[in-house]
């Protein structure tokens, strides 16, 4: 199957997912499996035999074609006062942590949309006097200009009846509900140069995931300027869907991402130490994707399994020390409170159904990981099939299906597929390679 159709075929499929998005979660959810399906195609269809060099010039002028479709479109949205939301809770997270706030504090306020409905709900319980336009009056002033002085003025008092603890719940959940990693990712690009310093970053970080890709694929003896690599940079790069979320939204997965798939190429390259590391320290930057990757840790020598808890355990104990319970709120309680939502399919099917689902996608999870991670020799084909799986499992019995979630897949997606298009001749070759240089120190082949 040749590359250019096998990538297109997936680039199609994320386009749908960027036309149907919210209501359509009864067809996300089966979008997912398009997606798997479409990534595996070469497996199915065969290999193809022989060489697809291209000669370096030309490679090298695609790939910056390439890399200039997101420049461009990161500096046109940079260039405007577009208010994102994850980046304007960013923009202003770091300087209230500057000033002695905790952002993880449960009278913190750094997520609007989640304030405002908060006092919606306390108004409707009448478990207070703010109407939803006397929050937004003082949120306006607050986030103009960020202080900590402020910050009391945003706090209704709140009825202490029983029936008001749900809605002291939501407004209690409205500070940084991510990781102190990825709060420390952006202090530099904010203080440096603002709001423009959001795009900067997320581009950085988008073009060295496509580097990890590239970096992936040459482990596994493709070559940047063979048309497989091109292709998976092409899956990574043409989408419009992953240039919305990230480059003009400024949705914050792209750290979190180039952590945990950074880490498999780490693994990869025989370095499981530092593999166990970078898992961690995508954890510390936001619970997922990286808890997907935790499984890989099970076939790792036990002094890896302690960096990672020791990577984690840094990340996490100045929260814990600071105010456990209110971090834990923001970061796993409110998901806790969270409804489910139009864009995933668990929104449209009985509660019964849906809870089917989720216990046979963890089965089906669990029957991958034993066959490409836990049992026998891994390679890297098997640990990015689990990973596919593992992903699509998530997302597909998930409350909530944001295309932002959906920028966890792409770099597995893209190297999962050039690595299947990979001909039959270079596959026989590191096939007869010596273990340590051809697979993952432990596992079993795909």
């Amino acid at each position: 199957m040749a590359p250019s159709a096998s990538a297109a075929a997936i680039i199609g499929v994320f386009h749908l997912f960027f036309v149907y998005d919210i209501g359509f979660g009864w067809l996300r959810g089966p979008l997912l499996l398009v997606l798997a399906g479409t990534t595996l195609l070469p497996a199915w269809f065969g290999k193809a035999s022989g060489s697809r060099f291209l000669p370096k010039r030309v490679a090298a002028s695609l790939l910056l074609v390439l890399v200039a479709i997101p420049t461009g479109y990161a500096i046109t949205w940079a260039n405007r006062d577009f208010r994102s939301e994850m980046g304007e809770i960013h923009l202003r997270a770091v300087p209230l942590l500057l000033q002695g706030v905790n952002p993880w504090g449960r009278s913190t306020v750094l997520d609007p949309v989640v304030y405002l409905h908060a006092i919606g709900v306390a108004h409707a319980m009448g478990c207070t006097d703010w109407t939803r336009d006397d929050a937004s009056r003082r949120l306006d002033t607050f986030w103009e200009h960020p202080s900590k002085d402020l910050l009391p003025t945003l706090h209704p008092t709140l009825s202490e009846d029983a029936r008001c603890r749900p809605a002291r719940q939501w407004v209690e959940s409205v500070g940084y509900r991510w990781g102190p990693v990825l709060l420390i990712s952006y202090a530099p690009w904010i203080l440096l140069w603002g709001r423009p310093g959001i795009y900067a970053c997320h581009l950085v970080w988008l073009l060295l995931l496509c580097a990890c890709v590239l970096w992936l694929l040459s482990s596994e003896g493709i070559a940047w300027f063979r048309t497989e690599a091109i292709a998976a940079i092409a899956v990574m790069l043409i989408p419009l869907l992953l240039r919305r979320v990230t480059l003009r939204h400024t949705d914050c997965d792209l750290f979190p991402t180039l952590l945990a798939f950074s880490g498999v190429v780490a693994l990869v390259r025989n370095r499981p130490a530092l593999a166990a590391a970078l898992f961690g320290f995508s954890v510390g930057a936001k619970l997922l994707p990286g808890v997907l990757y935790l499984p890989l840790l099970l076939k790792m020598p036990r002094r890896a399994i302690g960096v990672f808890c020791l990577v984690l355990g840094t990340c996490f104990l100045p929260l814990a020390i600071a105010d456990l319970p209110s971090a834990y709120q923001q970061m796993i309680g409110f998901n806790v409170i969270r409804g489910t939502g139009s864009t995933a399919l668990p929104y449209f099917l009985p509660e019964w159904l849906a809870m089917f689902l989720r216990v046979l996608a963890l089965i089906c999870v669990a029957v991958i990981a034993w066959r490409y991670v836990w049992s026998g020799r891994q390679t890297t084909v098997g640990i990015l099939k689990y990973l596919l799986c593992a992903h699509v499992a998530f997302l597909f019995t998930a409350k909530l299906l944001h295309n932002n979630y959906l920028v966890w897949v792409f770099p597995i997606v893209a190297a999962l597929m050039a690595l299947l298009l990979r001909p039959t001749r270079i596959s026989d070759e590191l096939s007869c390679r010596p273990r340590a240089a051809a697979s993952v120190p432990a596992g079993r082949p795909s």
